[in-house]
């Protein structure tokens, strides 16, 4: 019987947030919970795969047959190193994560937890605010630049979704329908364009809870 869940992901489970005065900061109400279970939150800001890997070797040891994990990895991975890219926008720049190697590092983490007895589920990730995030990128670099490698703002977006994708094959905790069709969209996203306001962060709280406990059930 499932009576722990462990979360491993990055800065959009962890509860962060941000705004222009404030920068980057943690949500006041960034608990997650799901009855009946006691809930440990290993998420890291910043945190790719390759980290999230890292941190799953160092907590195994905390996982049994009684446990729940969960793998939130994708936006830091298909993120870019705009710096250079701002630079040399007719280069061909590489996410931070290769595609392949990313589902090689979610089937590693996956594979660990397993060996344990734990139960896997990985997370679809909520959508950005493509505009607001390439506005927040180009800052202090040539917007103009950074724009000729993309295409156009949308392609940051196609990116993360994708990624999301790549962790599909384990039961889903799914967190982005919860907002594709919502008309307050923009009231759920922080200024950067990645990060969810509060009124987001409860969004996902309520997608998260309905997630696991319909997998449990």
């Amino acid at each position: 019987m499932i009576n722990k869940i462990i979360i491993f992901g990055d800065s959009i489970l962890k509860g962060v947030t941000f705004d222009a005065e404030r920068g980057y900061c943690l949500l006041k109400d960034r608990e997650l919970s799901v009855d009946g279970c006691e809930v440990k939150n290993y998420s890291l800001m910043g945190a790719t795969a390759a980290r999230g890997l890292e941190i799953v070797k160092k907590r195994l040891s905390e996982l049994d047959e009684n446990t729940l994990a969960v793998l939130e990895f994708g936006g830091n991975d298909s993120d870019h190193d705009w710096e250079k890219v701002s630079e040399a926008p007719e280069k061909d720049h590489r996410p931070r994560t290769e595609p392949e190697e990313f589902k090689k590092l979610i089937g590693e983490m996956a594979a660990l937890c397993e060996s344990r007895g734990a139960r896997v589920m990985t997370c679809s990730l909520p959508p950005i605010s493509c505009e607001r995030y390439v506005d927040r990128i180009s800052r202090g670099r040539d917007k103009n630049a950074i724009l000729r490698f993309l295409g156009d703002c949308g392609t940051v977006g196609r990116w993360q979704e994708y990624y999301g994708t790549l962790s599909e094959g384990w039961p889903r905790v799914e967190l982005r329908p919860a907002f594709i069709l919502r008309r307050d969209f923009n009231e759920l996203i922080a200024q950067d364009g990645a990060h969810l306001t509060q009124k987001g962060f409860n969004v996902l709280r309520s997608a998260f809870r309905r997630s696991v406990e319909s997998h449990l059930n």
